[in-house]
């Protein structure tokens, strides 16, 4: 876990990073989000990515919520402000665990359609849990054969900033394949209740023209996830906004807290 603690903390954010990222690639967000806010950041290595210590590409839901619970309890070790979630890509689905969490005070997604129980999200389920696809995912087939995750997202094209892409895809703490039987794991969060009940803060950002998804898709996630929500699309094409355009997101993530959270 990467944490950037604040002397004038206000609230605690549990940051959930894309798809091959890290905790650390958002240095140059977390650095002006606590200088500009005071916010307390706990940015994490989410099992089977970065230095988790789980092996790369190799990891089960199970251990992403038993991650984020174990980063909670730390949270309330050290303080008891208010707890947000916010994830980025694919991030956005273990952010939105936080919805069932007793400690997590509101949740934000951002350049993402995949929340737990909305249309996106359990489209890739439904799929996932075909009898044949599921028989060969979770067979030893499914423990030894890998995906690109390079190749499936298609960085280079559709992060919307070259230069960036190629950096991550270089970084040493980058990962690239995944195991087809983790892969399935990540779509088979068994939720609660769904999202369409949900009573807590939600914010939900992304750009106009994000690469990633459609807004048809944005639309479909943003009307599956009832309570208070807030929305806010970037003008831009870039699928990392909070790297592309931090000041924006700071501001309007600012914003959000203050009316909402704390």
């Amino acid at each position: 876990t990467y944490r950037y603690p604040s002397d004038s903390c206000t609230y605690a954010v549990i940051i959930f990073h894309g798809g091959g990222g890290w905790g650390g690639m958002y240095d140059d967000f977390c650095n002006p989000l606590r200088e500009k806010t005071g916010a307390d950041i706990w940015a994490i290595d989410c099992p089977g990515f970065g230095q988790s210590g789980r092996a790369r590409g190799d990891y089960t839901i199970e251990e992403f919520e038993a991650a984020l619970d174990a980063v909670i309890a730390e949270i309330r070790s050290c303080h008891d402000k208010p707890i947000i979630t916010l994830g980025s890509s694919m991030g956005g689905m273990l952010a939105s665990i936080g919805f069932y969490k007793e400690e997590i005070s509101g949740i934000l997604i951002q350049a993402s359609p995949l929340a737990v129980t909305t249309p996106f999200y359990e489209g890739a389920k439904m799929m996932l849990n075909n009898p044949a696809v599921d028989g060969m995912f979770n067979s030893p087939w499914g423990g030894a054969m890998y995906i690109s995750l390079d190749e499936l997202m298609d960085l280079r094209k559709n992060y919307g900033d070259e230069a960036m892409a190629i950096a991550m895809e270089n970084h040493v703490m980058h990962t690239d394949f995944v195991k087809l039987k983790s892969l399935a794991s990540f779509h088979s969060y068994e939720a609660a209740y769904p999202l369409t009940e949900n009573q807590k803060p939600f914010l939900y950002m992304y750009a106009s023209g994000d690469p990633m998804f459609s807004q048809e898709a944005a639309d479909a996630t943003w009307a599956g996830i009832g309570g208070p929500k807030t929305r806010h699309v970037i003008q831009s094409d870039k699928h990392q906004i909070m790297l592309c355009h931090t000041d924006e997101f700071i501001e309007k993530m600012s914003e959000w807290v203050n009316d909402y959270v704390v």
